[in-house]
């Protein structure tokens, strides 16, 4: 049994995990403690298996990656999430982001992406797919603008003081 990073892999396309699996079998820097094909099950495998990244879709049928992730969190479970999907849209990966996910990778990139986004994340960085980076970007000028709006020191306190000097 190879040592390193431990993954698990969560996708309801059970090709897709084959292939997944057959990507990392030569690499012994990673080893796949196991896979399942939706929320639910992935639940219950995460807390037996204890990876240090899962690697999830974001649609599966019943419970869904972005449901899994909120309830890892809930649940304080050590483990950090990329997610692998065919979804580019700034929702999803705005509610990932927003969810603490540590990387986002594209399943049209993940065969160039994947062994990067994962060496990132084990060693506490983040990794998103190129084609997502104008999301970022526009998540950063909206907080920016924002900032800009409203001044740092505006509370109520702060109102009352400056209504009172003025």
């Amino acid at each position: 049994m190879k040592e390193g990073i431990k993954i698990f892999i969560t996708d309801d396309d059970p090709l897709f995990i084959k292939g997944f699996r057959l990507l990392f079998k030569f690499e012994d820097s990673i080893e796949i403690v196991g896979s399942a094909r939706d929320g639910t099950e992935a639940m219950v495998l995460i807390k037996d298996k204890k990876p240090d990244i899962a690697v999830l879709d974001v649609e599966m049928p019943g419970k869904d990656g972005l449901t899994l992730l909120r309830e890892l969190n809930e649940n304080n479970f050590p483990v950090k999430v990329i997610f692998l999907t065919v979804h580019s849209d700034s929702q999803k990966f705005n509610e990932a982001i927003s969810l603490n996910a540590r990387g986002y990778v594209l399943k049209e990139n993940y065969e160039s992406e994947i062994v990067e986004a994962i060496s990132n994340v084990s060693k506490g960085k983040t990794y998103y797919s190129r084609q997502l980076h104008g999301f970022l970007k526009n998540k950063s000028h909206g907080t920016e603008k924002r900032r800009r709006e409203t001044p740092w020191n505006t509370t109520p306190l702060t109102t009352a003081i400056t209504t009172r000097t003025s």
